[in-house]
């Protein structure tokens, strides 16, 4: 979420005071706060503005992960899953 942050940032999406209160209030959550979530996104539907991960980057080398900037609301769904 930081890396995020900091690239938006650069990006000149978000202020440098909303970046530092991401980055703040990140290293300040517990474990607890965060859930996971499940995104939905109909891939006919960005297949054309994904970009893949380089596997440096990746949060596990041998996983598929991929980006898409700027994904409009009405595009995905939002699952929570419950403990």
């Amino acid at each position: 979420m930081i890396r995020g942050a900091r690239a938006r940032f650069d990006q000149g999406v978000i202020n440098d005071p909303t970046r530092e209160l991401i980055e703040a209030t990140v290293i300040r959550a517990t474990l607890a706060e965060f859930r996971p979530l499940l995104l939905v996104i109909p891939w006919s539907a960005v297949q054309h503005v994904v970009e893949h991960v380089n596997p440096t980057d990746r949060a596990r080398a041998t996983s598929d992960e991929y980006i898409i900037k700027d994904l409009p609301r009405e595009l995905f769904d939002i699952l929570e899953l419950h403990r």
